[in-house]
């Protein structure tokens, strides 16, 4: 049963889902929204990252019956205290068409950052590097077991294939998009997510990566660029990056 005939329709419009592919600021922007009148979760429990990749893959079983399990207590119990639900997250990339027919009426934000930073990210983290502990943890759900095509044979193009194929999937179904980029100089006017306030709210820088092995993207290899080009070029010009 959709939530909206159990919480009311005008209730559900309250719940706004923010998808990115992950290394793109959801988790500053959780704790930005952590604002009175607002339910702010970043990827919060039970985590549906094995879900998510079965989705992709076309192998959940009954993906509207498992969203439902995951966050129907959730969602009721914060509409029930007269705040937004607010949950921003990099588990939900193939849920959008799931997440609605659950939620009539709930909003999907698209969370996007350059892919390029997003593969430099990736590349200091043991992505595609067939690490087992790695492979061992729920999170290797939402980047190995995307399972790149063969042809993608470099870390680089693996990563980039990656990032191209969940901002593919976020945007068939997303009703707006935020880049991060404007986030971090220009801040989040929160009218722009759905709330019903004009406040801007400013990012904190959270989580950010530290150990980089490869260099910033304007001075990459002819190589590296092309093994990036290859799978996500057409997708970085969708969303206004450009080399």
């Amino acid at each position: 049963m959709p939530l909206a005939y159990l919480v009311g329709k005008r209730l559900v419009k309250r719940v706004i889902f923010v998808s990115s592919s992950g290394r793109s600021g959801s988790k500053a922007l959780a704790a930005a929204l952590d604002l009175p009148g607002v339910h702010s979760l970043h990827g919060p429990l039970p985590r549906v990252e094995r879900a998510n990749c079965l989705h992709h893959r076309g192998q959940l079983q009954d993906p509207h019956a498992t969203v439902r399990a995951a966050r129907k207590k959730l969602v009721i119990g914060t509409l029930r205290r007269d705040l937004h639900y607010v949950e921003s997250s990099w588990f939900l990339c193939s849920l959008g068409a799931v997440l609605k027919d659950v939620f009539p009426g709930c909003r999907l934000i698209h969370l996007v950052r350059d892919g390029r930073d997003f593969v430099r990210s990736g590349m200091a983290r043991p992505w595609f590097k067939n690490d087992r502990k790695y492979l061992a943890k729920p999170w290797s759900w939402s980047r190995d077991r995307w399972h790149p095509p063969p042809q993608a044979n470099s870390r680089i193009a693996k990563i980039a294939w990656l990032w191209a194929a969940q901002q593919n999937s976020i945007a068939a179904h997303a009703d707006s998009v935020l880049r991060l980029e404007d986030l971090i100089a220009d801040g989040l006017v929160l009218s722009d997510l759905g709330l019903p306030m004009s406040t801007r709210v400013l990012l904190p820088r959270m989580n950010a990566t530290e150990n980089h092995v490869i260099p910033r993207w304007p001075d990459w290899t002819a190589p590296m660029r092309a093994d990036f080009d290859r799978w996500a070029s057409p997708v970085l010009a969708r969303y206004g990056y450009s080399w």
